[in-house]
């Protein structure tokens, strides 16, 4: 080989060489940037357990502080402020368990003025009333003598967060995913089947979780239940 190829294939290596050295460069960036990667996806992950937690920390204070709390409804606006606490006490009465005004903290109406908000001076006597209320649908008679000529409802008082949370269930339940949805004692439950377990539901997380879908908003979007 002579001196002149010699120095041609010198400077050809190391024209091979330069160019592996700049393919090089880009692939320890991006191994670098991979690892940053992933540290984030870990920290993001993390971080949105602890929002989940924390919302559901926030919802089971804000729905437990209603735990004595009921509404009733709808009454005539004919039974007017100064008889409204008095007739309330006789409707619950109607379930079997005595109601008298020194049950209740407080009674008056909402902005819906048809319905009726009461909070009980004590848990055990508020849920006496509500799981007898089944016995006001027999006592017609009794609620007309009341001058109240139509079905009274029991329900227990729900704070914001917990009425979303139930309207995404009620919702559910006219899936193929979720047989039935009920509230009950501040706490919400749904069944996957007919004999199936009762499940109790803190956060839309747990739904995503139990019927295996990514995010329950678009999931019912894409049925249309939501818009």
């Amino acid at each position: 080989m002579s001196k002149e190829e010699l120095i041609e294939k010198v400077l050809a290596d190391n024209f091979v060489i330069d160019e592996l050295r700049e393919i090089k460069k880009p692939l320890s960036e991006f191994v670098k940037i991979e690892a940053e990667l992933k540290i984030v996806k870990n920290c993001n992950t993390l971080l949105h357990e602890r929002v989940i937690q924390l919302e559901k920390d926030a919802l089971n204070t804000s729905q437990y502080v209603r735990k004595e709390t009921m509404e009733l409804g709808p009454l005539p606006s004919t039974i007017t402020d100064d008889i409204l606490e008095k007739t309330v006490c006789d409707i619950l009465s109607l379930t079997g368990q005595k109601v008298t005004p020194n049950c209740l903290q407080a009674c008056h109406r909402m902005k819906d003025r048809s319905k009726i908000i009461l909070r009980f001076c004590s848990w055990k006597t508020k849920h006496s009333v509500i799981t007898k209320r089944r016995i006001l649908k027999d006592k017609v008679e009794e609620l007309k003598e009341m001058n109240i000529h139509n079905k009274v409802f029991l329900n227990d008082s729900m704070c914001m967060e917990v009425q979303r949370l139930f309207y995404l269930t009620r919702k559910l339940a006219k899936t193929p995913k979720v047989h039935k949805t009920w509230f009950f004692n501040n706490t919400i439950y749904i069944t996957l089947s007919e004999d199936g377990d009762r499940i109790k539901i803190f956060h839309s997380s747990d739904l995503e979780k139990i019927l295996g879908i990514s995010d329950v908003y678009i999931y019912l979007r894409d049925l249309q239940l939501i818009f």
